[in-house]
């Protein structure tokens, strides 16, 4: 039953057989109703998703992480290869990864407002082509300072994700379990890319070494790394020609398509997710603020979760690739490029089979709760496992059952960011600030990410140099922010028939 097959009509959606367990999952987030001074309808049945237009967006989703993760087996024997001194390498690497959110923190929100201006589909294209531009100049970069421009020009481009956020909550429709199981495909998208980037990344750079018969011309010896950067190119290239030919246009007018339920109160029609267009717009989009109560809690827990999984894409890498006396692994790119193929793939495909299941048997606060102990669990891991193959001086096979126990940990780490999704599409005021929602919640996540590597590595690596707590303090700080974090989204209160609110 839907509000819009009558639309002159008062409707009340009442849930009964199989419309139960949709109505159940409203448990996400709670009503925002002082905030806002409005009340929301219980969420309908949605007309089936294109799902021709999810593949679009999935592999637009893709080439994002692809392109990042290729570089993750050779960055640190990249950055070394300039002369930097092994021990100094992490903090390099660190503000690389900064470089790179701090100029997505300039435009990301920016991004957001342009499309719900403009439209989707134009930012989306003009983001493609400076992101596809700036990894073909990564692949020709011989100097750190080339690196560190065109790492911040990335992020600079790369406000096309909260874009897609957007665009995947108004393909959702009215069904709170579509939305749930559209945004579980972005962990398995982005598992996916991290399971295709590093292989990518670790088995086709220096091909004039690795394949003399092969890549005989000078180009290659010239630019080591420009291979496998043209293979990420490919990725952005097929998302580019799928957003050019074959996506349509999802942002509707603001005040287009309205339905009148009941007195003097009006309801959009447009095709987003019901948390936006059930609220009566009783004053315009324009008056309603969009900072409220709700979506500031929201924003406080994207932040430290950016800041956890931002450290991870530092620190990780570091530890795999560092020499086990400057406490790593020293593991070679081609094994890194496997280990975290593997992992992805293998994390990204059980996400996308059970995490819709998940939430119908738990509430999204308790799932998000699950990820960040998940996250503490793999950084509290990392010290020790440096510790035993130091003892060894070797990797053994029980440091590399500590590995795969890490891996294991990040399982459910990308439970957190379909859970973060839900929260900010729902947490959205009204239908029209969509787009300025999933971009200012983007811009906190780049914020913090600015800073968050560069962070996490300097902390490690003064931990390491001066031997704190045996070179582990580090890693227990980054525990420590886990534990605040907890703290912080204990203030998500799970309710049965509205999901999140913010209390206390």
């Amino acid at each position: 039953m839907s509000r819009r097959s009558h639309p002159d009509t008062a409707q009340v959606y009442e849930p009964d057989g199989e419309d139960h367990d949709a109505y159940e999952l409203s448990s996400l987030l709670l009503d925002d109703n002082q905030a806002t001074g409005t009340s929301k309808a219980s969420p309908t049945p949605s007309a089936p998703i294109s799902t021709s237009q999810i593949a679009i967006m999935l592999l637009l989703y893709l080439s994002n992480p692809i392109s990042f993760a290729l570089s993750m087996p050779f960055m640190v024997q990249r950055i070394g290869n300039l002369g930097v001194a092994p021990a100094d390498v992490g903090y390099y690497l660190g503000l690389l990864d900064s470089l790179s959110y701090a100029g997505e923190a300039l435009m990301v929100f920016q991004w957001g407002r342009l499309s719900d201006r403009f439209g989707r589909k134009p930012i989306l294209i003009l983001c493609t082509v400076g992101l596809t531009s700036t990894l073909i100049g990564l692949g020709f970069a011989t100097t750190y300072s080339q690196l560190v421009f065109l790492r911040a020009s990335e992020g600079l481009f790369n406000g096309n994700t909260g874009v897609i956020n957007a665009i995947l909550a108004e393909l959702a429709g009215d069904d709170e379990i579509q939305l749930a199981r559209v945004f579980s495909l972005l962990p398995m998208t982005q598992a996916m890319g991290v399971a295709i980037g590093p292989p990518i990344g670790g088995s086709l750079a220096n091909p004039a070494e690795r394949f003399p018969t092969v890549f005989t011309a000078s180009i290659w010896k010239s630019y080591p790394y420009l291979l496998p950067c043209l293979a990420g190119v490919f990725f952005r290239v097929l998302g580019l020609m799928g957003i050019a030919v074959y996506l349509k246009e999802t942002l509707r007018p603001s005040n287009k398509n309205k339905i009148r339920i009941s007195g003097d109160e009006e309801f959009d029609e447009s095709p987003v997710s019901p948390f936006l267009s059930s609220p009566p717009l009783n004053s315009g989009a324009s008056s309603t603020p969009l900072l409220t109560r709700r979506l500031i809690l929201v924003l406080l827990n994207y932040a430290l979760l950016a800041f956890l999984d931002s450290s991870i894409a530092a620190v990780w890498p570091l530890l795999l690739a560092s020499p086990i006396e400057n406490g790593g692994l020293g593991f070679s790119p081609p094994t890194i490029g496997t280990i975290t193929g593997i992992s992805s793939l293998c994390h990204g495909v059980t996400q996308a089979v059970f995490f819709a299941r998940i939430l119908k048997r738990w509430d999204a606060k308790n799932v998000f709760i699950a990820s960040i102990i998940s996250y503490m669990l793999f950084y509290a891991l990392m010290p020790v496992t440096n510790v035993f193959a130091r003892q060894a001086g070797h990797v053994t096979p029980f440091v590399w059952g500590l590995v795969i126990l890490e891996e294991v940990f990040l399982f459910a780490s990308y439970s957190s960011y379909s859970c973060m999704f839900i929260f900010l599409s729902q947490a959205a005021p009204t239908q029209a600030a969509l787009g300025k929602t999933h971009g200012l919640g983007q811009t906190v996540s780049s914020v913090v990410g600015s800073f968050g590597p560069a962070v996490a590595t300097s902390l490690v690596a003064v931990s390491l140099e001066r031997n704190l707590l045996g070179g582990a303090l580090g890693y227990l700080l980054l525990v420590g922010v886990g534990f605040v974090l907890l703290r912080l989204c204990s203030f998500l209160v799970p309710s049965r028939y509205g999901s999140v609110s913010a209390s206390g």
